[in-house]
C-alpha cells in the first residue's frame, strides 16, 4: 500500500516496503534438499553442496552457528536448524540433537545423513517438543 503525504505543498508517495520472504519450513526445506544429487566423500563436501541448494532457493541462512561453547550447528535457515552428518553412532547424533532442541535460536531441527542406520530405528518426530526431520542422502 502507497502512503501518500504532503511535504510543503509537493505530494510524496512512499514505496511499498519490499515484501520479506518467510523462512522456509522444516518440511520445505527437507523437500529442497530431496530434489538434488550430491557428490561427496566428506562432511564438509556434503555441506558446500546443501549450501548451494540453500542458496539457490533465495533463502537466508548461516553457517556453523554456535548455540553454546558445546553445541554449532551447520545450518540455521529462520529458526530450522540443519545438522549434517556422514560419520557417527547414532547414539551420539541422537543425542546432539537433543542438546541443539534445548537452545532458544532452534525452533525445529533436520537431520541431513549419508547413514540409514541414523533413521532406521525410527527418527523422532520431536527434540524437546520442537519439530524434527531427517533426511537421507545416498552418494552420487
Amino acid at each position: 500500500m502507497k502512503v501518500m503525504s504532503t511535504i510543503d505543498g509537493a505530494i510524496v508517495v512512499d514505496a511499498p516496503s519490499p515484501r520479506r520472504q518467510r523462512p522456509p519450513t522444516l518440511d520445505e526445506i527437507a523437500a529442497k534438499l530431496a530434489l538434488h544429487r550430491y557428490a561427496f566423500a566428506a562432511e564438509e563436501a556434503l555441506q558446500r553442496g546443501i549450501e548451494q541448494v540453500l542458496a539457490k532457493a533465495g533463502w537466508a541462512h548461516e553457517r556453523e552457528v554456535i548455540l553454546s561453547p558445546r553445541d554449532r550447528i551447520d545450518f540455521l535457515v529462520g529458526d530450522v536448524g540443519i545438522e549434517v552428518k556422514v560419520a557417527g553412532s547414532t547414539t551420539n547424533v541422537l543425542a546432539q540433537m537433543a542438546r541443539y532442541a534445548k537452545h532458544e535460536r532452534i525452533g525445529a531441527l533436520l537431520l541431513v545423513t549419508s547413514l540409514q542406520r541414523h533413521t532406521r530405528a525410527g527418527f523422532p518426530a520431536t527434540f524437546n517438543g520442537k519439530p524434527a526431520g531427517a533426511l537421507t542422502l545416498g552418494r552420487f
